[in-house]
Order: structure tokens, then sequence, then C-alpha cells
């Protein structure tokens, strides 16, 4: 709570890459669905298999707690496959 939002969103892109071994952060970008936060774009090799990641981040103006979602899954069905997380996003709120 004593840290600003900017600060936030910065540390938790440095974990994001510290944490994943391999993780290659592609973009980064401004996103609104359901607040404003940063969604994140990345791949990653996991034994044998691509895999692509999306995570959103974004602190609640209400409470000031940071969220993250993260959605990831082989690079190869990826085409198909965000198009749930984005449907899935926007309904995420906080209660």
């Amino acid at each position: 709570m004593d840290t600003s939002e900017e600060d936030w969103l910065r540390d938790s892109t440095t974990q994001l890459v510290g944490s994943v071994p391999g993780f290659q952060l592609i973009d980064i970008t401004e996103w609104e669905p359901a607040g404003p936060g940063l969604l994140r774009s990345g791949v990653y090799i996991q034994g044998t298999v691509s895999v692509t990641a999306l995570q959103w981040t974004w602190m609640s103006e209400a409470s000031r707690r940071g969220f993250t979602a993260t959605f990831s899954c082989p690079t190869r069905d990826c085409g198909t496959a965000v198009e749930r997380f984005l449907a899935m996003i926007v309904t995420l709120e906080e209660i």
C-alpha cells in the first residue's frame, strides 16, 4: 500500500522476468479491459515446448492492492487459446 502504482508495475515486471527461467519479454503495453494496467507478453521454453505467456497486471484504485492474471499455453496453440484469456479478463473484479 505504500508503493506507487508505477513502482509496483515496474517491480512486478522485474519479478516476472526473474522468476521464469529463460523468460524473454516481447512487449509491454497499457491495457484497460477492466481498469488501468499493463499487458505483458513473452515466451520461454519448458522442456521441449515453446510457451507463450500473457500477463495482465493492475493496481486496484479502491484498495491500492496489486493483482496479476497470467495466461500461458504452448505457443503453437496461442492463436486460438488467447481468445479465452481475453474473454476471462473482462470478467475479473475485486471483491
